[in-house]
């Protein structure tokens, strides 16, 4: 089932996703599949009497359709990801009273958690806790729409998600692609995050085999999909994608990248003319909605239960770092042009890269305060405060990046 404007749209994009999933010569498998056109911001979800026939033969249903942008308004947001999960969930009703539906599987975000204990259990998500954007706010709020709906259910909380460990091939390029494709030309001088700082990246193989694993085994709980206790650092990360983007251009030059601290990146969008240049502006553009995520306060996520149930443990970045960052590049981020681009980009803006900073603007600052090895994190924990994000009823409207909690793909998001 997908959003379309007709039925031939609706083919077309769907041919092009199972063409891309299962290969140009899976004739047979792509035969079994069927394609019905919903509107899930109706009741209803504007099924005709042919699609209503069709769903009444449905056991099992897997809901992935939300909206993962981490600037939507506060209005915006529970259209997008509440409503429409409160709309399918009626049809889920239907289906369970007719005797047909077993179980509604749906994917959320490990993002939701919003404890403060240095490693987050899978447990229910607390609404009224303190989000880091209004994404993961209406997540939070559409996972309690389904646990109390009365319908059996099992919750995915996938974290980061970047391509196939297999052979990095990825559908979309965003979350970490965006910092990825940025730095491969000349565009992130600078990083605002510890070098220790952890980041939770899983591959679709993975989440996609363990939800398929889980859905067979365990009903009506909550699941990790993420890298948990094996999660890389920042900086094992960026090294990680260095080495890719080198080994892709042939040139390591213009790839220092340095880091300085989380609290430094605010105001700089909003900084007089001539006290910030346009490069940087465009760094914290990139990095304003992301921040949370790059500072303190991120738990890791608990994947015991995960692992447990089906034995799956998640690849480690030494295993898919040489895979996925080489697909990006020679894909070019998805992007329609000719392969090779990115590398061509990234040699065009090296010299923008190595470009000297005036001392006397926030370029210079930044990189007199910025630092190539590790903080203490204790003392940079201690004067950070937590970002957070809730309705204009209870607090501020809108994200507050500083330093504390959470936010990355994308796919969020994975």
């Amino acid at each position: 089932m997908a959003r379309a404007d007709s039925e031939e749209h609706l083919r077309a994009r769907l041919d092009s996703v199972a063409a891309w999933s299962l290969g140009p010569g899976a004739g047979r498998e792509r035969k079994r599949l069927t394609y019905l056109r919903v509107d899930l911001s109706r009741p209803g979800l504007g099924l005709d009497a042919s699609g209503t026939t069709l769903m009444r033969g449905v056991d099992e249903v897997f809901f992935l359709a939300s909206s993962v942008s981490f600037t939507m308004s506060e209005a915006q947001a529970p259209r997008s990801n509440v409503e429409t999960v409160r709309h399918f969930l009626g049809l889920c009703s239907e289906l369970r009273a007719l005797g047909r539906l077993r179980a509604l599987h749906y994917v959320s975000t490990a993002y939701v958690a919003t404890t403060k204990k240095r490693v987050a259990a899978p447990s229910p998500a607390d609404t009224e806790a303190r989000f880091r954007n209004s994404y993961e706010y209406s997540k939070a709020l559409a996972e309690q729409e389904i646990r109390d709906s009365g319908i059996p259910f099992s919750i995915y909380r996938p974290s980061i998600i970047v391509g196939s460990s297999r052979n990095g091939r990825a559908f979309g390029f965003d979350t970490v692609y965006n910092f990825m494709r940025s730095y491969a030309r000349g565009r992130l001088p600078f990083l605002p995050s510890d070098p220790g700082h952890i980041l939770d990246i899983v591959c679709s193989d993975y989440v996609c085999e363990t939800i398929v694993a889980l859905s067979r085994t365990r009903i009506g709980e909550t699941f990790h999909i993420c890298a948990g206790d094996t999660a890389p650092t920042i900086k094992e990360v960026y090294e990680s994608i260095r080495r890719a983007i080198s080994g892709f251009r042939g040139d390591d030059s213009g790839l220092e990248l340095r880091f300085f601290p989380p609290e430094l990146v605010e105001g700089i969008d909003t900084a007089p003319p001539g006290l910030a240049s346009s490069r940087l502006r465009g760094a914290s553009r990139l990095i304003s909605a992301y921040l949370p995520f790059l500072s303190p306060g991120v738990p890791l996520f608990d994947i015991t239960e995960t692992v447990g149930a089906t034995g799956l443990r998640p690849p480690s970045l030494e295993g898919y770092g040489e895979r996925v960052w080489p697909y990006a590049l020679e894909h070019d981020f998805g992007s329609p042009t000719k392969k090779g681009t990115a590398a061509a980009a990234a040699r065009r803006s090296r010299a923008s890269t190595d470009r000297r900073t005036d001392p006397a603007a926030v370029d210079g600052l930044l990189a007199r305060t910025a630092r190539p090895a590790p903080w203490r994190s204790s003392r940079r924990r201690a004067r950070s405060p937590t970002p957070s994000w809730r309705p204009a009823s209870t607090s501020a409207p809108t994200p507050s990046p500083g330093a504390g909690s959470s936010r990355a793909r994308g796919r969020r998001c994975g």
